[in-house]
């Protein structure tokens, strides 16, 4: 359900939507910053709702429901960062509301720094939320373009995942501002 199509630079996966992913090893957070930047060209419209998002960019969870988590996603008009762990319940962070157009390639990036969560559009702050809860360890592979048996329709490129907070200038570059 993965191949690869032409990216922003070089290749990028291409996403089927139904059954394809990209996987990586376990990822945790904690309570560390941290910072995910990719570009995502969207080929369906369906934006799905909050609880069930029409894209999953990336995430690492155990199983859907009440199990430890962490998703990028896109759900319900909304780009938001989801935190979930039996302890602490469902966390939807720094939603922002976003419409992509078919086709279209869009900088996504989230950033947390010192609990403060922030989503980047094409290297603009759109969102920004405070959490102090820790981002639980899910016993599970790191995903691309699935998550909780929900799927990324379209192409992703330059997926980047750092273990600190990018300043929005660094975030800005990597759009190309």
């Amino acid at each position: 359900g993965t191949s690869f199509t032409t990216g922003v630079l070089g290749q990028a996966f291409l996403f089927d939507g139904q059954s394809g992913f990209v996987q990586a090893p376990d990822w945790a957070f904690g309570t560390n910053d941290f910072s995910i930047s990719l570009w995502a060209r969207f080929d369906s419209n369906d934006p799905g709702s909050l609880g069930q998002p029409g894209a999953i960019f990336i995430g690492n969870d155990e199983s859907a429901n009440n199990f430890n988590k962490w998703v990028f996603a896109y759900g319900g008009g909304f780009l938001n960062f989801h935190i979930n762990s039996p302890e602490s319940g469902p966390s939807f962070l720094a939603q922002t509301s976003f419409s992509p157009t078919l086709g279209t390639w869009y900088h996504l990036a989230v950033t947390r720094a010192l609990n403060t969560y922030t989503i980047f559009v094409n290297g603009t702050a759109r969102g920004s939320e405070t959490d102090s809860h820790a981002i639980a360890n899910a016993a599970a592979p790191l995903t691309l373009g699935q998550a909780e048996g929900f799927y990324f329709q379209g192409a992703m490129d330059e997926v980047r995942v750092f273990h600190r907070a990018l300043s929005s200038g660094e975030i800005g570059q990597m759009a190309g501002n």
